[in-house]
């Protein structure tokens, strides 16, 4: 037997009277989805492969076209079909091509890299909103997904280790004796 929100609500006020310890309050049984965090669209680019099961939640929140130059060719991004997220793969020529001459301006770029090319100076130029080296977790809600993808990580603390010598050789160099 499920019982509505609306009849679980009327249950609460019975049960604060009736139990010696009051019930802790809920804040809210029905939840409202986040607001979208803008109104583009999304392309990934990618120097890896995307596995069966991130493109299957990608395709639960939207459209998604995979570039494909035997498909779209040269149209522009902002005259294709529909599309939630558009998944351009650096690793083919063509495709690079086309992300190069095309104005994006007006979508997210999300850049999906190795662990190792993290470290590579050319992923600062492609102009990426974020770089990811995991898509998040499936959501509830597209726009919680779609805020996720937009979100750079937390950077952690530098280590103190470094942050000594640092502080030390910055410390020798103040202290050099100019003659």
């Amino acid at each position: 037997m499920s019982l509505s929100v609306p009849v679980l609500k009327s249950f609460v006020p019975v049960l604060q009277a009736v139990l010696p310890i009051a019930l802790p309050s809920v804040l809210n049984l029905e939840p409202e989805a986040p607001a979208e965090p803008n109104n583009k669209k999304y392309v990934i680019i990618h120097t890896v492969d995307i596995s069966k099961e991130d493109m299957k939640i990608f395709k639960s929140y939207g459209q998604v076209i995979v570039y494909d130059y035997n498909v779209e060719g040269n149209i522009p991004v902002s005259n294709l079909a529909s599309f939630d997220y558009l998944f351009i793969d650096l690793r083919d020529r063509k495709s690079r091509l086309y992300y190069d001459s095309n104005d994006l301006n007006n979508c997210n770029i999300i850049l999906y890299i190795s662990v190792i090319e993290q470290f590579d100076s050319y992923i600062e130029s492609l102009g990426a909103n974020n770089i990811l080296i995991d898509f998040p977790e499936k959501m509830h809600y597209k726009a919680s997904f779609d805020i996720a993808l937009l979100q750079k990580p937390t950077d952690a603390p530098s280590n103190s280790c470094i942050s000594c010598l640092n502080y030390g050789s910055t410390f020798m160099k103040s202290s050099k004796i100019k003659l």
